[in-house]
């Protein structure tokens, strides 16, 4: 007997209520041998989940899959020392793959897509000839479509109601499954382009929006130029043959709430709708106060709202691996958590707040969270929404609150400053290194010893202006470029990149010490370093030995990194100090004791 996918799982799962057998959708494996690592949703959230050696050779032996379903028998809901909820699966009941479920289809649904006169805009307009608009469809039977929240890629001609939300950028796609809906245009991107090894192409994509969620749709070459002038930023459409592929996301934002994405296809339709629209909602905010944002992982996606307190100049930088100049500004926005935090606005978000907008509320839509220099926010290319004044109840309440003695006045502190940095630190989890490789990111304070020194390479030669980091170009004898600075010296500055191997009673790893860590650890300068190496190899790999074997207490900022395809961990030392004997016991005689 299959059991549903029901909404709401995973929020009672971390609210601790006792659930029977239940079902959840594997969006992600990784594979560990006897026991691996999945990632489920119930098709609004997503929990990690660690598998024990029976379930995991159970799920092995029934195929189990990305895109598969899982029937959960037995689990222990489990909180790491980042204080992240997992799931331990400790018995799985049955598993149903896609490929081994015989699809159905709906004759009402492909009734509707026959005799509902959904037309495809197949003709490119003439030149000087703007594009023909949709036709109207005001007899348009909607009972056998369905909505956003009961689409998935293993069935055939199902229909929805929606409003489209946004259009962006979708590579890859697999899965696909003819659907059919409605929905409202709330954002459309613009048209990229793109062009490799195997030839060039364009594409774009929007995002829809119905009373049950959002779901995004891209288009490809010849789609680009049958959809994108058609489809208007707010209006409701009739969509059908829209394939649907089951999609992996990140972050807490709305824009990416719904697992499965679509395609165009040269099937697809579209209509425009005729009919009774209210009860299909706009954009939608997750908002996150900057005080919850502070925990959030790196590259995760947010939605937050702030007052704008200071807008700065407008930068340029060279982007590295295209060598393209962008423009970027940055301003600081801050909220009634008492906190602000910089939001990094590029070239094509600069122009929708400026510096008239100071003490004005801003509410942002889908940016990405770094952890350069602090947490920081970045808006990212055809996909952040920007409002300024929105007309929302939580704007007002902060409009009050920045009109009050604690909001223009109110001192806070920024999550972008070292003060921030020095919480962090404060409030890193203790792990060993075995428990630090397991971890996909946060900071960790591990107490260890200082196993060896990569002496390869331990500098590289950088900008000498002050505040910039950037690796210089060496572009003859004496003469250095900095394409950040866009500039050119005549000497450079040598700067830390210092990779050693720690080691504890569990595992070693290798950690990445930059300048002022490595500064710290060896105490000389990087250019004092590459001095000695010049006038004797053998002097400075005899320093270097003497560094070595150190007890060392280093807090450690891991993430997994995407390297020729695969993700590889990577660890940052953030902070190292000679260990602390008398606390470190102490620490350990509580674990043993409590």
């Amino acid at each position: 007997m299959k059991h549903d996918v029901l909404q709401g799982t995973v929020d009672r799962l971390k609210n601790r209520e006792k659930l029977g057998l239940f079902a959840l959708n594997v969006i992600g494996i990784k594979d560990g041998g006897e026991k691996c690592k999945l990632l489920l949703s119930d098709t609004k959230d997503q929990i990690k989940c660690t598998v024990g050696r029976e379930p995991t050779l159970f799920f092995k032996q029934r195929n189990g899959e990305k895109g598969c379903t899982l029937v959960i028998s037995k689990y222990q809901l489990v909180k790491t020392s980042s204080e992240t909820e997992v799931l331990n699966i400790l018995g799985i009941d049955d598993v149903f793959v896609p490929g081994s479920v015989q699809k159905k289809s709906s004759q009402q649904g492909q009734e509707n897509i026959e005799n509902g006169g959904v037309e495809k805009c197949s003709e490119e307009p003439a030149a000087g000839e703007g594009i023909q608009a949709p036709q109207k469809n005001e007899r348009f039977d909607t009972s056998g479509m369905v909505k956003i929240s009961d689409l998935n890629p293993y069935t055939k001609e199902q229909c929805f109601v929606a409003r489209v939300v946004r259009k962006s950028g979708i590579k890859h796609w697999e899965n696909q499954k003819e659907q059919c809906f409605v929905a409202r245009v709330v954002r459309k991107s613009g048209i990229k382009h793109w062009e490799n090894q195997k030839g060039s192409g364009k594409l774009f994509d929007v995002a829809v929006r119905d009373e049950t969620g959002e779901i995004r749709i891209t288009g490809f070459k010849e789609d680009v130029d049958t959809f994108h002038g058609v489809l208007v930023s707010g209006n409701v459409y009739v969509f059908s043959n829209i394939n649907v592929k089951l999609t992996e996301h990140r972050g807490a934002s709305g824009e990416f709430s719904n697992m499965y994405s679509g395609v165009f296809s040269k099937n697809s339709n579209i209509k425009t709708f005729e009919g009774d629209t209210r009860n299909i909602p706009g954009i939608g905010f997750n908002f996150q106060s900057i005080k919850e944002i502070e925990k959030a992982n790196e590259r995760d996606m947010v939605d937050v709202l702030g007052v704008v307190e200071s807008v700065g100049e407008v930068g340029r930088i060279v982007i590295k691996s295209t060598m393209r100049e962008m423009e970027k500004k940055e301003i600081i926005i801050a909220d009634s958590s008492g906190l602000s935090i910089v939001v990094t606005l590029w070239s094509d978000a600069m122009p929708f707040v400026s510096e008239n907008d100071v003490g004005c509320v801003v509410a942002f839509k889908g940016v990405r969270v770094s952890n350069y220099g602090g947490v920081r926010l970045g808006t990212v290319f055809d996909m952040t929404v920007i409002i300024v004044n929105p007309d929302l109840p939580e704007a007002k309440e902060l409009r009050t609150w920045y009109a009050g003695p604690e909001g223009r006045s109110g001192r806070r502190m920024s999550l972008s400053s070292g003060g921030s940095r020095k919480r962090r630190h404060e409030d890193a989890g203790k792990a060993d290194i075995l428990c630090l490789l397991e971890q996909t990111s946060g900071v960790y304070e591990v107490a260890c010893f200082l196993a060896d020194i990569r002496s390869e390479k331990i500098s590289y030669q950088s900008c000498p202006k002050e505040n910039c980091k950037k690796k210089v170009l060496e572009e003859g004898v004496g003469v250095y470029r900095c394409e950040k600075c866009n500039e050119e010296y005549d000497h450079c500055a040598y700067r830390y990149i210092l990779n050693v191997v720690l080691s504890d009673h569990t595992e070693q790893c290798f950690v990445t010490f930059f300048d002022e860590e490595a500064n710290a650890l060896l105490g000389v300068s990087a250019e004092s370093l590459e001095d000695m190496r010049k006038s004797s190899e053998d002097e400075y790999k005899a320093f270097l030995k003497t560094k070595m074997n150190q007890d060392l207490s280093v807090v450690v900022s891991c993430k997994f990194d995407e390297y020729n395809g695969e993700n590889r961990w990577r660890g940052v030392a953030e902070r190292s100090e000679k260990l602390d004997y008398a606390s470190e016991a102490k620490r350990l005689l509580d674990e043993l004791l409590f």
